[in-house]
């Protein structure tokens, strides 16, 4: 694997990285998470870019 795709949930994506035939990884919501998550996968497939998706969302504010 070239390049990591991560996200922390699922509905960030909404099934585009999957319908272009991406495999995006999900952390979970939150900083920790976020780094167990992505420690865990660059040590599992030593990815050479990692592109992060959904960064400062919120869970007040409505999507768009």
């Amino acid at each position: 694997m070239a390049t990591l795709v991560i996200m922390a949930l699922h509905e960030e994506s909404q099934g585009l990285f999957e319908a272009s035939g991406i495999t995006p990884l999900y952390s979970g919501v939150g900083q920790v998470k976020a780094t167990h998550s992505l420690t865990h996968w660059i040590h599992k497939f030593n990815p050479t870019s990692v592109i992060n998706v959904g960064t400062a969302g919120s869970h007040k504010l409505p999507q768009g």
